[in-house]
This record gives C-alpha cells, structure tokens and sequence, in this order.
C-alpha cells in the first residue's frame, strides 16, 4: 500500500501487525534513517538481540538468505526486524519470494532506499502489496505533532509551556534532521521528569548553528558552474561545524531534482511539482540552472557525489574537507557542457 508521509509516521511509531514489509525512501539518508530507527524500536521494542541487519550484495549472492532471516525464530520473545539497507530493483525478485507467505510473527522486513522514482520495481512491489507498505519522506518544517513524538522518544512526554512549543517550531524549521535530532536530545537533557526547566531565551542558545543559508549558496555556486567560489564558501560551512556527509547529501538531492527539470518536457511545471516546494528565486534559479547541464553529464555528477560519499564513510585517516572541495570543483566544471 502506499502511504502518505503522516501515515507513514504513525505506521513507524506503531506497525500493524497486518503489516510484513515496508520500504522507507526519500532524498535525505538522515530523515530516512530517523524514521527506520523508530519503526525498528517499535517493533522490537529497543532490543538489539530481535534485530537483523543484511547488506544488499549479500543478497544477491545468496538468493535464499533474505527467507532465511524473516522466517528464523529468536531466543528472546517478541517480533524480530530485518533491515536491508541501499535497497534497490535488483532485489525485487528476491524480495518476492520472501515476503510470499510471510506470517505476521514472522520478522518485518524493513528496507531503506534512495529516492526511488513512481516506475521503480521495488516501489510499485510495495505500493501494490496488501500487506506491504511503501512510505516515502521528504524534508521539510517538522509540525508540532512531530516534535512531541521526537520529544517522547527522547524521554521528554509531558507537555510542555506554549512558549518552549513555539520557539521549538521556530528553531526546527530551519534544521536539517540530523542536527534537529541532536538539538532534541539537548532540549531532553535539560528537562527534568518531564518538567521544562528552560526558558526561550536558554532553548535558543541550545540551538546548534547550521549555515543553511550558506549551504544553499554553495549548492547555488555548484549548480551553475561557479567553481571560484566553491572553496571561500565551504570554509565558512567547516568554520560553523557542518560535516562533509551533510554537505554532499544537501548537493545530491539538488542535483537529482534539477535532473527530473532537464529530462522534462515542460521545465516549469515540473519544477512547481518538486517536493519538497521550490519557491521564489530558488524556482527561477534551478531554471536557469538546468541551461547549463545535460542529462548524462548530471547523472555523472550524482554517480560522483555517491562514489564521494561512499569513500567518507570507509574507516581510514583522509583529508576529507580537501576531498570535498576537489570533488565539488570537478562537478561545477561539468556545468555547461551540453
């Protein structure tokens, strides 16, 4: 079944037990990885022991193992969870055949994937499957509603003043979900047995400093080729404490939406049905951006920043800012090339 982002959420705060799969998808890993934790806590109620992790290339070695996993009984009481993460249409075939039959005692399978588009294999699977559920997320202003669930999984359930409500809503809308998550857990902190023990004016110093103002410019630069102000910009970014993941996640979800913009026929609307909305001079900007790129030359562009981000993530001593800022020139020297 495919559900809407609030359906979505009230299925990771409290699967049915109807359900035996769901794939969790949208452009920005951490909001997609936030809500995965709260399905996987909900089901297993936090214990690590009812949990199982598979990587897809596993699966695609051993077609067998996904069954195997869902259908195996624990030690321990309670349901199990099976994750599968950077899901994509090569395990469809897979996924069929281990989600057939599937009891609702057995595991729930649990799969995390990019942005997948509406002709996607694996999305249209559990879209169409009664018991399978397919949410996708997008990055925008938490409501209220989301900050209290935020607020009870860290430990804060009573309700707090009207005043904290507000300025919590203020400061959450202009941050990422990673640093909203943390500024969360500092607010938790801070809250004894549930009573507020902060005023407005100590909730704003809590508030971590994003630079998402300069992050638009440098995605800004990047987009249309401006590779000069790329390293001036980026120094500001690593002076306010953003980290190189946060940085090339932001670019990547720009670059794929302007890549839906230049395969379209109709430019205009195809940028006034982006979600989340582009409005404002941001809209006149992707535009004129996508003069500047060619189809192939975008999806080198988005292959690069994965390939980038795939080598941040392996252990080792990298100079990673320099990384970023070499990978990010050779992307804005892409721009123009028709």
């Amino acid at each position: 079944m495919k559900l809407s982002q609030s359906g979505g959420l009230k299925i990771c705060a409290d699967p049915r037990r109807g359900i035996v799969g769901v794939l969790l998808f949208g452009p920005e890993a951490d909001l997609v990885a936030l809500q995965r934790q709260s399905l996987v806590k909900a089901i297993t109620d936090g214990d690590g022991m009812r949990q199982s992790r598979l990587d897809a290339a596993d699966i695609r070695k051993d077609a067998s193992l996904l069954e195997t996993r869902l259908r195996e009984r624990g030690f321990f009481p309670g349901r199990r969870s099976v994750l599968v993460e950077r899901a994509t249409d090569g395990l469809v075939p897979m996924i069929e055949r281990a989600v057939a039959g599937l009891l609702p005692e057995d595991a729930l399978l649990v799969l995390e994937a990019e942005t997948l588009p509406t002709r996607s294999n694996l999305r249209k699977l559990f879209e169409n499957g009664d018991a399978l559920a397919a949410i996708a997320f997008y990055p925008g202003s938490p409501s209220r509603q989301d900050l209290i669930r935020m607020l009870a999984a860290a430990g804060v359930t009573s309700r707090l003043p009207e005043e904290i409500m507000q300025t919590l809503e203020a400061i959450a809308a202009d941050l990422d979900t990673g640093n909203l998550t943390q500024f969360i857990e500092k607010v938790a902190l801070n809250c004894l047995d549930g009573e507020q023990s902060l005023s407005a004016k100590a909730l704003l110093s809590l508030a971590p400093t994003t630079g998402e103002g300069d992050v638009d410019a440098l995605v800004a630069v990047v987009a249309s080729g401006q590779s000069s102000q790329i390293g001036p910009i980026l120094s500001m970014l690593w002076a306010m404490g953003l980290t190189p993941h946060a940085v090339l996640i932001r670019l990547a979800q720009h670059l794929r939406s302007l890549l839906s913009v230049v395969n379209s026929v109709n430019p205009e609307q195809t940028v006034g049905r982006l979600r989340p909305p582009v409005f404002g001079p941001r809209r006149q900007a992707m535009l004129d951006q996508a003069n500047h790129w060619a189809p192939d030359r975008l999806d080198q562009a988005i292959r690069l920043l994965h390939n980038t981000e795939a080598t941040l993530r392996t252990p080792g001593t990298r100079p990673d800012l320099a990384i970023v800022e070499r990978r990010l020139i050779h992307i804005a020297a892409l721009a123009g090339r028709r």
